[in-house]
């Protein structure tokens, strides 16, 4: 009994070791991404579907800076600007206040820039998602031959 209770621990050890990477919490992560990467190819997929996405997270952050350009624009109306403007200018300062016509055409440049934001984010979103799916579809036809 003593020998099959040895000859059990041993297997038990030896298929421990093996699965090492399965078992333990801290390392399934690495083993994993490592079995994944040697079926992605080819690999510029990963890549470009990397640059995508990270060109598409920073379209949030300017869409909210186009807004607060909108927002300070709005701020910096005032029906009679051009008084005031020149009444700051005669004081040595600067001209603060926008007028109609400047405050329109100060919204239509950052509004549009919003638009265009909207439409370069539908794109790079949709480029990033293929990407990924092409990643993930190669992954699958390597694992299945």
């Amino acid at each position: 009994m003593e020998e099959a209770n040895k000859i059990q621990a041993e297997k038990k050890a030896k298929l421990e070791k093996d699965h090492e990477g399965i078992l333990n919490e801290k390392k399934q992560d690495q083993t994993f991404q490592k079995r994944l990467w040697n079926y992605n190819e080819p690999k510029v997929n990963a890549l470009l579907a990397i640059v995508f996405q990270a060109f598409n997270g920073i379209s949030g952050p300017l869409t909210g800076w186009f807004i607060v350009k909108c927002l300070f624009t709005m701020i910096k109306y005032h029906p009679d600007a051009d008084e005031y403007n020149a009444a700051m200018e005669v004081m040595n300062m600067d001209p603060f206040y926008y007028n109609t016509e400047k405050m329109k055409e100060q919204m239509q440049f950052w509004l549009l820039a919003m638009v265009f934001m909207a439409f370069g984010t539908c794109i790079l979103n949709f480029c990033s998602k293929l990407a990924w799916g092409v990643v993930g579809e190669n992954i699958t036809l390597n694992i299945r031959d």
